[in-house]
């Protein structure tokens, strides 16, 4: 009787299989994403821009996604580990756990760009924003940094 008992209680099985077969499917991706723009121009293609550069040298490289990354992926990998322990533990879903990692690294991809990353404006760039800020001149850059949780390409 007691085995029968056992057998017909999921303690939670079907729900963490559930969960196993999201994971295989889903990611969470941080960065600038296509669909925003500002005055008709690409906020992600200005981004890339001033990640990589320009083959002329006229925008420096300034790399605040890969740079953030790399900086953080003891974090980044920390907070990864909670979070499925939260999913095999049954206390959260694989979807919100990868919300979490995505709000997080935001956090970091934010304060990257606002940590003026050398090299320094050139005189016409901040005479023309009235700032010696790298990177920051409307805000439209660093507001588009969002984060996604969704199916894997």
């Amino acid at each position: 009787m007691l085995a029968k008992h056992v057998t017909d209680r999921d303690l939670g099985l079907k729900a963490f299989i559930r969960q196993l077969e999201i994971a295989r499917v889903v990611e969470v991706t941080v960065g600038i994403h296509a669909d925003k723009f500002s005055k008709g121009e690409s906020i992600a293609y200005y981004g890339a821009v001033n990640e990589f550069g320009t083959d002329d040298g006229h925008i420096h490289e300034r790399p605040f996604m890969r740079s953030s990354f790399d900086e953080n992926i003891s974090a980044i990998n920390e907070d990864l580990a909670l979070q499925y322990h939260l999913v095999m533990m049954g206390q959260s879903t694989v979807k919100r756990g990868l919300s979490i990692v995505g709000i997080k690294h935001v956090s970091r991809v934010k304060a990257k760009i606002t940590s003026n990353i050398q090299p320094a404006n050139a005189p016409s760039t901040i005479k023309r924003k009235k700032s010696s800020r790298t990177l920051i001149d409307t805000g439209a850059m660093l507001n588009s940094v969002h984060y996604v949780v969704g199916g894997k390409k």
